[in-house]
């Protein structure tokens, strides 16, 4: 199974950097972008590198600006070729994501992982921030495995905020809705907005594909969530479980059971409606070994002994064995099932040799089996 490597746990190190010429200028006609001064007009140039010690198969996460200091003119990320999507609808948020399972992105060595461009519209101190999935502080998030939640790895991300005197033709942003990365940005406006800017559509309700589960120990599915209106701005979701001793579930809605007992998986609206559905998720304990009180056996005809079936482990859900023999005529059973430690008569008709056989009920396909031989009196 393909341990799934997400930038949304990745990020455990921050570093700011940059530098910049700062101009004499008014209050009034001056801001502050990261600790960096800008004059009214001016380019500024958000740019995020990044360096993970393995390759990863999928990222999500956004970047925050103050839309009334800052108009964005552009959005790239262009070390992502495969499988990259950005969202820049919505004015002081750039949703980014990708997947690529066939061609994972290679950060290995420090690379320009997003670059966003602003001209600066009105004096003031703000900042430009990056944030991964779940909302986590990137100065606090290790490296994990998405499915398992164990460390993993290190990795670094490194943020350069520039100022420059913009072009002399006049730009205007184009951002764009959910495009490829290596496509220019373009508004798109709601018209029937006062202010022209577009409008939020929430989700009005969270579905899944199953509202109950059964797993053995050990065993795994996926979890679908399908979130309506079709046209909702944000129809993602995030996923949670009720006790991770029982079952875990990973970004993709993944279930793993961990041990016996009942848990809910919830999958939650990212955008803020608060709607959600849920699971219901009943792990069972198979049986992993069958032990017998006798495994081989030499007795004569119309002798009896007994013989009993423990089952391993203990809180096993069902811990009834059935009984079997290759040859009905050469023994007798006094019970073809039994629960484990119970005893059962085994009863010698006629000689010859035959194989005793105990096996778990549970569906686990769990036996042993006992060699038994039959001479004359």
């Amino acid at each position: 199974m393909k341990k799934i490597i997400s930038i949304a746990l990745a990020l455990i190190l921050l570093v700011s950097v940059g530098t910049v010429a700062v101009t004499t200028a008014s209050a009034d006609t001056t801001a502050t972008v990261n600790g960096k001064s800008a004059n009214l007009g001016d380019r500024v140039t958000f740019d995020l590198y990044f360096k993970c010690d393995q390759k990863l198969e999928d990222f999500q996460g956004y970047i925050t600006y103050d839309s009334s200091v800052l108009e964005l003119v552009g959005f790239d990320m262009p070390n992502v070729t495969i499988g990259g999507m950005y969202n820049t609808t919505y004015a002081g948020f750039v949703y980014h994501s990708g997947s690529s399972y066939n061609q994972p992105y290679d950060f290995t060595t420090e690379k320009l992982f997003l670059q966003a461009t602003f001209t600066v519209v009105k004096a003031g101190t703000t900042s430009i921030a990056s944030v991964w999935e779940d909302g986590h502080d990137i100065n606090s998030v290790p490296i994990v495995n998405g499915e398992q939640g164990t460390l993993t790895g290190s990795a670094s991300e490194r943020m350069e905020v520039t100022v420059s005197i913009p072009p002399s033709s006049s730009e205007k942003p184009n951002p764009t809705n959910s495009k490829p990365t290596n496509s220019k940005p373009t508004l798109t406006p709601d018209p029937t907005s006062p202010t022209g800017s577009p409008s939020v559509v929430k989700v009005s309700s969270v579905t899944l594909n199953a509202k109950t589960k059964t797993l053995n120990v050990g065993k795994s599915f996926t979890l679908k969530a399908s979130c309506k209106p079709s046209n909702a701005s944000n129809k993602s979701v995030s996923w949670s479980t009720t006790n991770k001793r029982i079952a875990v579930v990973n970004r993709y809605g993944k279930v793993t059971a961990k041990s016996k007992g009942t848990a809910y998986v919830k999958a939650t609206a990212r955008d803020g409606s608060k709607k959600y559905a849920r699971c219901k998720i009943t792990v069972k304990q198979p049986v992993t070994k069958i032990k017998l009180s006798v495994n081989k056996k030499v007795i004569k005809v119309k002798k009896k002994f007994k013989i009993k079936a423990t089952v391993s482990p203990a809180k096993a859900n069902v811990k009834t064995v059935k009984w079997t023999v290759n040859k009905k005529k050469i023994v007798k059973l006094s019970k073809t099932k039994s629960a484990s430690g119970k005893n059962i008569k085994v009863t010698a008709k006629k000689r010859g040799k035959v194989t005793l056989k105990a096996t778990a009920m549970d569906g686990s396909k769990r036996s042993a089996s006992c060699k038994i031989t039959v001479k004359k009196k």
